[in-house]
């Protein structure tokens, strides 16, 4: 499966593994850099206080200070919707056709 990126320049889908269109590359290439997508390396996390005090220095002591505690962290997981069958209509419908005389 080919990776895309939106350029806002043409509106178009381009494959990241191609070269730009030419009207677009100035769009995503600056100067010596090449047109390839790369990784994204995310940084550590500011040392911060905990609710006890302790200073907690990174991800890892993060992840270690929850999974002590059988804690999780919410915000991003995915929680998969249940779908309720809402009840029946129908019964209602005739009942009121029936008291209002419209049946």
């Amino acid at each position: 499966m080919a990776r895309s990126r939106h350029c806002d320049v043409c509106s178009q889908w381009h494959d990241v593994e191609q070269p730009w269109p030419s009207k677009c590359i100035k769009h995503f290439k600056r100067l010596g850099e090449s047109n390839k997508a790369s990784a994204h390396v995310l940084g550590d996390i500011a040392p911060y206080k905990n609710v006890y005090g302790e200073v907690i220095g990174g991800r890892k002591q993060h992840r270690d200070f929850l999974k002590a505690r059988g804690v999780i962290e919410v915000g991003n997981e995915n929680v998969p919707q249940k779908y309720i069958e809402p009840p029946p209509v129908a019964p209602d419908i005739v009942r009121a056709m029936k008291e209002t005389g419209n049946w």
